[in-house]
C-alpha cells in the first residue's frame, strides 16, 4: 500500500496538490500530509516511543516537502520491529 501512496504523490502534478473535490474536504496535498502524520503517530505508539507530532499536514505545502515527509514517515514505520 505504501508504494501506491508514494507513487500517487510523486505522479500528481504540483499544481494539483491544492485540488479539493468540494470545499469541505482536504486537498490532495493535505491528504498526503495527513497520511504522513498518521503514520508517525501510529508507528510511535506501536514502538512505545514518545514523539512530538510531525505536523506535516500543517507545515508542508510544496509537493517536494510533502513527498519527503511521506517517505520519512514510511521509513520511520519500516524501522519498527514486528509486534
Amino acid at each position: 500500500m505504501k508504494n501506491f501512496v508514494v507513487r500517487a504523490a510523486e505522479k500528481m502534478p504540483e499544481e494539483n496538490y491544492a485540488f479539493k473535490p468540494v470545499p469541505e474536504v482536504r486537498s490532495f496535498g493535505q491528504m498526503i500530509g495527513h497520511i504522513a502524520d498518521a503514520q508517525f503517530m501510529i508507528c510511535a505508539a506501536a514502538k512505545s516511543e514518545k514523539r512530538e507530532p510531525a505536523g506535516v499536514e500543517k507545515t508542508k505545502t510544496t509537493k517536494a516537502d510533502l513527498v519527503a515527509g511521506l517517505k520519512e514517515s514510511i521509513s520511520y514505520c519500516d524501522s519498527s520491529s514486528p509486534v
